[in-house]
C-alpha cells in the first residue's frame, strides 16, 4: 500500500499490532496519515457551553483513550520519520439539531445514557439553545491535527 489513513480512530487501535501490519503491507516510501480533531469552535459563548458539557456531567464517562485525541496524538511514537503537515480544519454551516445530534454521537454521552437511562444532551439542551440564539445556523469549525509519516523510507 502506498497510502494508509486513519481518521479520528487511532486511539481505539492496538498500536503495536497496527505498526506491525504497516511494516508488512506498506511499500517503500508509503505515507501514513492519521488525524483527529478537537472540540468544535462556534463562538465564545457556545464554545464555553460545549466545553462545560464536555468536562462537566459526562467527563467521568470518557474512555482513557480520549486523552490521545485531546492531545492531538502528539505523544504517539512511530518508528519512521514524520512529515510536517499543513494545518487543516473541518467547517460546516450547522443547525442546532445538527449540533445536538453530533453531541449524541460522543462515546461519553452514550456511556452516560446507558448508565443513567437519561440523555444528557437533552438535559443540557436548554443551555445550548440559549447560547445558540435565534439564528438558524452557525459556522462550526473543528481544528484538525494531522500526523504523517514516511514508512520504510528508501
Amino acid at each position: 500500500m502506498d497510502l494508509i489513513t486513519v481518521a479520528q480512530a487511532y486511539h481505539w487501535f492496538d498500536h503495536q499490532a497496527f505498526v506491525a501490519q504497516l511494516q508488512r503491507v506498506a511499500t517503500a516510501n508509503a505515507l501514513l496519515a492519521i488525524w483527529t480533531y478537537t472540540l468544535a469552535q462556534i463562538n465564545t459563548e457556545l464554545d464555553q457551553v460545549v466545553r462545560d458539557f464536555y468536562a462537566g456531567p459526562i467527563d467521568a464517562y470518557w474512555p482513557a483513550e480520549r486523552r490521545l485525541v485531546e492531545e492531538g496524538y502528539s505523544s504517539l511514537k512511530f518508528p519512521w520519520p514524520e512529515v510536517i503537515s499543513p494545518e487543516f480544519r473541518l467547517e460546516l454551516n450547522w443547525t442546532l439539531p445538527g449540533l445536538l445530534g453530533y453531541l449524541r454521537t460522543w462515546s461519553a454521552v452514550q456511556r452516560y445514557q446507558s448508565v443513567h437511562s437519561i440523555d444528557p444532551v437533552s438535559v443540557w439542551q436548554p443551555e445550548l439553545s440559549r447560547a445558540w440564539g435565534d439564528v438558524s445556523t452557525h459556522m462550526v469549525r473543528w481544528p484538525m491535527r494531522v500526523r504523517a509519516f514516511r514508512i520504510n523510507p528508501q
